[in-house]
């Protein structure tokens, strides 16, 4: 009962705990929504489908991620609403232009991409990532908007809402089309994205988008312009690494082995993408402020220590229940996921850990040295997959050898962030 009691006042007092609470309120929703119809989605659609739907989110994913020149970021660095506001503009008119570009090699080289993917079945696919890539860039800068705002009731509907309608297209869309996933999700994210274009428009004062001119947004830009010449390398770099191991399992293995990867890895990114951003997000936000007090190596140990808590029990769970949790959930054809989710836990427990500290590079300004950690990280996570397949080594020795080399490379990444939280308090 004292515990109990400890731990509704900490949620009652701590405004930080608050919205972390309100942020999981919703992501919690929004995991369990693709949990509870991932089993009948796997009696839907085939492995191959599942792998068909890896690679097209692998492509869009790649573009997506620099979609705003990463500038969503720095929505939330300016002390004025009115330059913040003058960055998201910035955002949207990247996005824009990204997006009328991207058509030319959609139309003009669409039998060399395909080629190059070698899956034949995205051809007809690749005319919608310049629409997924869009709602992306704009979902992204309005949701670091919202947070600016402290919008996180509204980010927590945005995220439920978007989850229903990706989910519910793709277990109706089978009837129309095998490649019901890619329909739901497109369908899904422009859902998210009408819906925060709306709360954008009706909840920001007018006064503030009078405020928007051009030379704002370009002495704006040139002050944030190591996020689109260092952190969108370093956010490219990282999902270029997942994506081009999805394109090399494809290659070096099959369709079919690549949809049971491609499902193991969307259970095992579940809690990083919902409740690690959750926490993430809300200690961005107090990380300035911790840092101009002295403490910001102390919270970042802190929040190491919540995280790993938070995700023991989880993590060790699918270590010792994954295949026989995979073969009654998704069909007794799906546990070879499980075996792929025993050898992959360590390396998404430590990535688990190490999300919500990732953001501490950009508040020391070592965007630098950080990007170039992980670059290294992705040479040998994809130099890995390049030497087991060239070696012919089976799929399961393959993913073991990765989670030993990535999982290492994972806790050099968190030395590092603690090495420069240090130096800099000490040069206080």
């Amino acid at each position: 009962m004292k515990l109990t009691g400890s731990i509704r006042n900490y949620f009652q007092r701590s405004e930080f705990a608050k919205n972390v609470l309100t942020l999981m309120t919703g992501t919690v929703l929004a995991q369990i929504i693709p949990l509870a119809v991932s089993p009948f989605l796997t009696r839907i659609y085939s492995p191959g489908d599942f792998g068909l739907f890896s690679l097209y989110l692998s492509v869009s994913g790649m573009i997506a991620v620099i979609a705003t020149g990463r500038y969503e970021i720095a929505i939330m660095l300016p002390e004025k609403d009115e330059d913040a506001i003058n960055v998201v503009s910035l955002s949207f008119f990247i996005t824009l232009g990204l997006f009328v570009v991207l058509f030319i090699p959609v139309i003009f080289a669409n039998k060399q991409i395909t080629v190059i993917l070698n899956n034949p079945g995205i051809s007809n696919w690749l005319y919608l990532i310049p629409v997924t890539v869009l709602f992306s860039g704009i979902i992204q800068s309005l949701t670091y908007w919202l947070n600016r705002k402290e919008k996180y009731k509204d980010i927590s509907v945005i995220r439920v809402s978007q989850a229903v309608s990706i989910n519910g297209v793709q277990l109706f869309s089978n009837k129309l089309v095998s490649a019901g996933l890619i329909v739901g999700n497109v369908i899904g994210q422009g859902a998210a994205f009408i819906l925060q274009c709306i709360l954008f428009f009706r909840e920001t004062p007018k006064d503030l988008f009078r405020k928007i001119n051009r030379k704002t947004m370009a002495v704006l830009a040139k002050t944030y312009r190591a996020f689109p010449l260092i952190n969108s390398m370093h956010a490219f770099s990282d999902i270029a690494r997942d994506s081009i191991a999805i394109i090399l399992i494809s290659n070096y293995f099959n369709a079919t082995t690549l949809g049971y990867y491609a499902l193991t890895v969307r259970l095992l990114k579940t809690p990083i993408a919902f409740i690690g951003s959750a926490i993430g997000q809300v200690f961005f936000k107090e990380s300035t402020k911790y840092l101009q007090e002295g403490i910001l190596l102390k919270k970042v140990k802190d929040m190491l220590f919540k995280s790993a808590i938070i995700a023991l029990p989880l993590f060790v769970g699918l270590f010792f229940l994954a295949e026989p949790f995979f073969s009654i959930a998704f069909g007794k054809d799906w546990g070879i996921s499980g075996v792929y989710t025993r050898f992959m836990v360590p390396l998404f427990f430590i990535n688990f850990i190490n999300s919500p500290i990732s953001i501490i590079p950009l508040v020391l300004e070592k965007q630098k040295g950080y990007f170039l950690l992980n670059l290294l990280k992705g040479i040998f996570f994809i130099g890995t997959f390049v030497v087991c397949g060239e070696l012919n080594i089976n799929i399961i020795d393959t993913l073991l050898w990765v989670t030993i080399i990535a999982s290492v490379w994972g806790l050099i990444t968190i030395a590092y962030v603690l090495n420069i939280c240090k130096k800099r308090e000490s040069a206080l």
